[in-house]
């Protein structure tokens, strides 16, 4: 179950429930960033965010500081 802000909880009955669950619940939000990054590996990225996004620095995170 998620609340509103998207925070996963997990109730189980068991220990080895409540792991398997959380281990489930990670592996599906890190789901979309693994991809991400295979397709940014591979050149394919473009796949995903499309073609016409311009200056590409938001997806390898680097910014300009302005000098030369």
């Amino acid at each position: 179950v998620r609340d509103g802000e998207g925070v996963p909880h997990v109730y189980a009955s068991t220990v080895h429930d409540s792991m398997f669950a959380m281990g489930w619940v990670h592996a599906g939000d890190r789901f979309f960033q693994m991809d991400f990054n295979r397709r940014q590996a591979s050149g394919r990225l473009a796949e995903l965010v499309g073609s016409g996004r311009g200056d590409a620095a938001w997806v390898s995170g680097s910014r300009s500081s302005g000098r030369a």
